[in-house]
């Protein structure tokens, strides 16, 4: 195989799912951590009675970012033997974000943090799925 006859290590093919990851999981977490920031500011306290500390940015932005990033990635990279898992993942993914909303609902927050903390779960529902959509492109 001559030079030109290579196939390239790097172009569309390999960066379109890095991106569509990125602007998904920085997306998330941009918007989660103004949601934060903008309920706080409104006297939220996204203090629970379960545990003895408060929610914070650090937090949230953790709590955005890693099961995003994991569940993305493991997608993206399955998807290349099996394209319909972008398409399972579309159902499934936002469907955990949004099962997962009894987690705080469970938690002893006030009202506003609770709130918050739902619309953030929403957030990521809908990060997820706009991210996948994008892989299938």
């Amino acid at each position: 195989m001559t030079p030109a006859q290579t196939l390239p290590t790097t172009g569309p093919t390999r960066t379109r799912p890095v991106r569509a990851i990125a602007v998904a999981v920085l997306g998330g977490a941009v918007v989660n951590a103004g949601i934060f920031l903008a309920f706080r500011a409104a006297g939220g306290t996204f203090e629970n009675t379960r545990t003895p500390q408060p929610v914070s940015v650090p937090a949230v932005l953790l709590l955005t970012v890693v099961p995003m990033l994991i569940g993305l990635t493991a997608t993206a990279l399955v998807a290349r033997r099996w394209p319909g898992l972008v398409t399972v993942g579309q159902v499934a993914g936002p469907a955990l974000a949004l099962l997962t909303i009894a987690v705080p609902a469970a938690s002893g927050f006030d009202t506003l943090s609770l709130t918050a903390l739902a619309l953030m779960h929403v957030v990521v529902a809908v990060a997820v799925f706009l991210g996948l959509t994008a892989l299938k492109r």
